[in-house]
């Protein structure tokens, strides 16, 4: 079957008109179209506030079965719109085409895809409507993928079914070298790779869920992000490295950082493992991590950066596990990240940069680099210095 999937997100389904658009829109479909949809506009982040004003450790089992809640709510009205238009429709629940994940409730992982009813659905010249970001354990329980979940349903149900494509349809018309909400001058990218989108979905870029993007890349599934059906203008995303001459690709930022810093500590074996493995284990994800040298006397310091939300957990975990040492909390820090074929083997970018952050006299906290991308730590939020030329 000649398939393409296609990926809604919450932004493209708040409203009833923006519904019925797209029901609309699929009237002219000329291929078997199998829909993904998240929860409708910020459905989910109104459900977890609910919960967390009941409870402030609400009962993760329980949390899934919440979310599940938007998903729901928007394939059933899209699917009411479909039939409105005189379109077969049918919605179905990750449970119902059997996504089978492992138990870990808020943060499940894909095993595996059964999808008789899917199929069944596309023979029968039905338009399959799926709930993104949900699926069921093989105890039956419901469970949510978490951040980006929907992204990652869609990716791996194109793969699952071996589709021509799998399409993201967005509040704009592609990728741009910024945010183009933010930066007006932002230029459209009609083509980048893989590996440079996960670096910029990693470092801010609200665009693909990484997660989804490592998935499709490992299955070779080419992605398509676009605004509508009709959008002639879009951007591919596919294997090939972009070409040589374009230093750089684009620029992300992320806000909200903060520092952890832990100061005057005796060395122990393990500790920077220990510490980052309880970090991790706890849902808690280190952008950066430094440590000193320890002294003669064995003294010695170490600093994260983590999301600030993230920042009162961490030193909990950090003074529950037991680590000696004083406890320095730093806010306010941003990360800006420019990506690009290799990007940290142009002297010319690095040095650019450093002088531009001399001449606009803001100081560094850190930075990392890797192949496709060289990301800064900053206490200074003028992110206006790093429009894209």
């Amino acid at each position: 079957m000649n398939i393409v999937v296609r990926k809604y997100g919450g932004s493209s389904l708040n409203t009833v008109d923006k519904i019925r658009a797209i029901a609309r829109s699929l009237k002219k479909s000329k291929n078997k179209t199998v829909l993904v949809l998240s929860a409708p506009g910020k459905r989910t982040n109104e459900l977890i506030k609910k919960a967390y004003r009941i409870s402030k450790k609400p009962d993760l089992r329980e949390m899934d079965m919440l979310l599940s809640i938007g998903e729901r709510e928007s394939i059933a009205l899209l699917s009411i719109a479909l039939k409105n238009e005189g379109i077969k429709a049918l919605s179905f629940t990750g449970s119902q085409v059997g996504i089978i994940t492992d138990i870990n409730h808020t943060r499940a992982r894909i095993k595996q895809i059964k999808g008789a009813r899917l199929i069944k659905a596309l023979i029968n010249g039905y338009i399959p409507i799926i709930a993104g970001f949900q699926g069921v354990s093989e105890m039956k329980e419901i469970t949510t993928l978490g951040r980006g979940g929907s992204d990652t349903t869609a990716i791996a149900l194109s793969i699952f079914l071996k589709a021509k494509k799998c399409e993201f349809y967005k509040d704009v018309d592609g990728i741009y070298t910024e945010d183009p909400f933010i930066f007006k001058e932002a230029k459209h990218i009609p083509y980048i790779s893989y590996e440079e989108l996960i670096e910029l979905s990693s470092n801010g870029a609200n665009v693909i869920h990484p997660r989804a993007v490592l998935l499709a890349k490992r299955y070779h599934m080419p992605i398509n992000v676009k605004k509508s059906p009709s959008s002639t203008k879009k951007t591919l995303i596919g294997e090939e490295i972009s070409l040589e001459d374009r230093w750089v690709t684009a620029i992300t930022h992320k806000s909200s950082l903060a520092r952890l810093n832990i100061i005057n500590m005796q060395k122990m074996p393990l500790y920077v493992p220990q510490v980052v493995s309880l970090l991790s284990n706890n849902g808690v994800s280190v952008y950066f991590y430094s440590h000193a040298h320890p002294s003669k006397d064995g003294i010695f310091s170490l600093s994260f950066i983590i999301a600030e939300e993230d920042l009162k957990k961490a030193e909990d975990i950090v003074k529950g596990a037991g680590f000696k040492g004083n406890i320095i909390k730093e806010k306010d820090v941003s990360s800006i990240s420019l990506v690009g074929p290799d990007i940290y083997e142009r002297k010319e970018v690095m040095e650019n940069i450093f002088n531009l952050f001399n001449k606009e006299k803001i100081h560094i906290e850190a930075f990392s680099t890797s192949r496709l991308r060289i990301t800064f730590y900053i206490k200074s939020k003028r992110m206006d210095i790093f429009l894209f030329a």
